[in-house]
Order: structure tokens, then sequence, then C-alpha cells
């Protein structure tokens, strides 16, 4: 799961502290680290084995303009189902789809 040099390094400094039983700030200090990098590199290693259990999927999305009575073009709503998560977006030709990208990231 960690693929760059630091991100091995910080794994096995996490795993050192996680067997200690101490708390980040105890064990930082008894090991002349800081306890912020230390939490952080948690975080980030944690977030990344979510997402490296999460069932990954693409999907390709096409929207196409439907044509109205009076000739003229609209877009109907699209229904995103997110079947991992069991969750819909629905994404009308006025929502804001700087929101909707950082919904699918954030579950994605």
């Amino acid at each position: 799961m960690a693929t760059t040099p630091a991100a091995q390094r910080w794994a096995a400094v996490i795993g050192r502290h996680e067997a200690s039983g101490l708390t980040i700030r105890q064990f930082a200090k008894d090991n002349g680290l800081n306890a912020g990098t230390l939490a952080w590199w948690r975080s980030r290693l944690r977030r990344e084995a979510r997402m490296a259990r999460r069932p990954q999927a693409f999907v390709e999305l096409e929207v196409a303009p439907v044509e109205q009575n009076e000739g003229t073009l609209s877009i109907e709503p699209v229904v995103l189902c997110l079947d991992a998560f069991d969750a819909r977006i629905v994404v009308e030709q006025d929502t804001d789809l700087e929101l909707v990208r950082r919904l699918v990231d954030a579950l994605c």
C-alpha cells in the first residue's frame, strides 16, 4: 500500500506507534518525532488503506441535449447512481458542478 519510500518509512513508524499503546504525543516525544507529522502520516495511510479497500469502477456518463416542443434544446436532469454507497445524485441544469465534483471525489 505505501508506495513511496517516505510512506514506507512512516508506515513502519505508525506500526511501532500502534503496537506501543502510547498516545501520538508521547510516542513522538519518546522517539524524537513531530507529533503533528506523525498524526498526519497516520491519517494519510489510513485514508489510503480505506481507498484501496473500496471497489473501483469507471462509468462513462454522457449527457445529451433533448429537443423540447418548441424546437429549443434543454438538458434533462441526470441521476448518478453510486451503487457502492447506495446513493443517488440528481444533477439538474443549474446544479453547481464543482459541488458535484467535490461530492464524488469525497465518495470515491
